[in-house]
C-alpha cells in the first residue's frame, strides 16, 4: 500500500462510499473493512464503487490502491484472526469510522446497539492496541435526542431522552469516543451531520431513509390509487401530522464530504466536534410541497388535533403506519450551532448549497425516475 493509506469502515454505505471515492480521487490508497467472506466483500465494494466510477477503473483501483478486508465491527478483533488483526492498521495514517445501523425501530434495538455501540468499542480498541494516527468518527446531530432549541457542538446530554434506539445508540457511541480520547493518547475528530440527502448537482443517492422513505411510501400510494395531484382536490391528498413552524435540517452528501475532508486536513481541528448542517434548513411545509410535486400526490401538513375533527382516511392510516419511525422528526424545532465548522471552513470555498422546494423535487424525482433502484 502507498504511504498515505486510509482505513474506512462502512465503505459500502452512503457516507462511506462517497468518502472512499473522494479519497481515491485525491490519490490515497484505501483499506476498506467490509462484512462478508472474501469474494462477497470484494463484490460489494466493486458494485458500490461502480455507481460512481467506471467499472474498468474500479477493477484497476481494486488491484492497485484498494485493499478489501473481510471483517465485522461487532466482533472482538473485528472478527479477524489475531495475526490479520495485528496487520490491519500497519501503514494506516487515518481511520474513518463510518459504519453504522441507520434503522430506527425498537424491534431492531439489539442489532442497532451491536453495530453502533459495540462496533465503536471495537474500533476504539484498535486505536488503543495498534494505531497511533487520527480517528475520524461520524456521529449525528441527533445525539441531541428530544430536546429542541439551540444545540451547541459541545452538547452531549441524555436528560431529554431519545426518539428511538438509533439516536440513543449514537449518543452512547459518541460518549465512548469522547471518553476514550480524554483518557488515552488518541487524536480524534467527531463529525455530526444532520439529515443527509443526495448530491446537490446530480441528485444521486444510495440511501432511502428520511424524506426518501416518506416519499417512497407516498409514491406507492399514488400509483396504487392512480391519483393525480390537483390543487384543492381533497381526494388527492394525504395528511401528515407535524409542526407547521418546524424545519428539517437537510444537508447534501457532497457538502458533507467536502466539509469533513477539509476539516480533517487541519491539525488545529484535532479534538473538536463539528456540526455538518444546513444553516438555512427548509421549513416542513416547503419539504411537503416538494415531495408532493415530485410524487404527484398532495402531502398536507396537519395539526395532530385536526384528526379528531376529521378522522384519518384508510389511505392516510396506511401512510402513517408505514412512516411511523419518522413522525417524531416532524415536531423538531432545532437550531444547530456550527461555530467550529464555520471557523474551520472560513478560508475555503465550501458552503452548504441552498435546499428549497425545487431542489427537494429534484432529490425525490431522481428516485422516482430510477424506480427507487439505487437503494442498497
Amino acid at each position: 500500500m502507498a504511504e498515505h493509506t486510509i482505513l474506512i469502515t462502512g465503505a459500502t454505505g452512503f457516507v462511506g462510499s462517497n468518502l472512499a471515492c473522494r479519497f481515491l480521487e485525491q490519490g490515497y490508497s484505501l483499506k476498506l473493512l467490509v462484512r462478508g467472506d472474501g469474494s462477497r466483500a470484494q463484490d460489494r465494494v466493486r458494485r458500490t464503487l461502480s455507481g460512481f466510477i467506471k467499472q474498468a477503473v474500479v477493477e484497476e483501483l481494486v488491484n492497485s490502491r484498494i485493499e478489501v478486508i473481510e471483517g465485522d465491527i461487532t466482533q472482538k478483533n473485528l472478527g479477524m484472526s489475531l495475526p490479520v488483526y495485528r496487520e490491519l492498521s500497519k501503514g494506516v495514517s487515518e481511520i474513518w469510522h463510518c459504519a453504522a445501523s441507520v434503522k430506527f425501530e425498537e424491534r431492531h434495538r439489539k442489532r442497532i446497539e451491536e453495530q453502533n455501540i459495540t462496533g465503536t468499542k471495537h474500533i476504539l480498541a484498535l486505536t488503543e492496541d495498534l494505531y497511533s494516527g487520527c480517528l475520524h468518527y461520524i456521529s449525528s446531530t441527533y445525539v441531541a435526542g428530544n430536546r429542541n432549541g439551540f444545540v451547541k457542538e459541545s452538547d452531549l446530554s441524555e436528560e431529554y431522552g431519545f426518539k428511538n434506539p438509533y439516536e440513543e445508540s449514537k449518543f452512547k457511541a459518541e460518549q465512548l469516543v469522547r471518553n476514550h480520547v480524554k483518557n488515552n493518547d488518541v487524536k480524534a475528530i467527531i463529525y455530526r451531520p444532520s439529515i443527509i440527502v443526495g448530491d446537490s448537482k446530480t441528485w444521486k443517492t444510495t440511501s432511502l431513509t428520511g424524506i426518501y422513505a416518506v416519499a417512497r411510501v407516498l409514491d406507492s400510494i399514488a400509483k396504487k390509487c392512480a391519483l393525480g395531484y390537483a390543487q384543492g382536490d381533497v381526494s388527492a391528498r394525504v395528511r401528515i401530522p407535524g409542526a407547521k413552524d418546524g424545519n428539517l435540517n437537510l444537508v447534501p452528501i457532497d457538502y458533507v464530504i467536502d466539509a469533513m475532508v477539509a476539516i480533517s486536513r487541519k491539525r488545529e481541528n484535532l479534538g473538536k466536534i463539528f456540526h455538518i448542517v444546513n444553516p438555512n434548513p427548509p421549513g416542513l411545509p416547503e419539504v411537503c410541497e416538494g415531495i408532493s410535486d415530485a410524487v404527484g400526490l398532495r402531502l398536507e401538513l396537519t395539526d395532530p388535533h385536526d384528526f379528531a375533527k376529521e378522522p384519518m382516511t384508510t389511505r392516510e392510516s396506511l401512510f402513517i403506519r408505514n412512516i411511523k419511525p419518522y413522525l417524531p422528526y416532524l415536531r423538531d424545532r432545532f437550531t444547530f450551532c456550527e461555530d467550529n465548522t464555520r471557523n474551520a471552513l472560513r478560508h475555503v470555498a465550501i458552503e452548504c448549497p441552498r435546499i428549497n422546494k425545487e431542489t427537494i423535487v429534484n432529490f425525490i424525482a431522481y428516485c422516482c425516475n430510477t424506480n427507487w433502484g439505487m437503494a442498497e
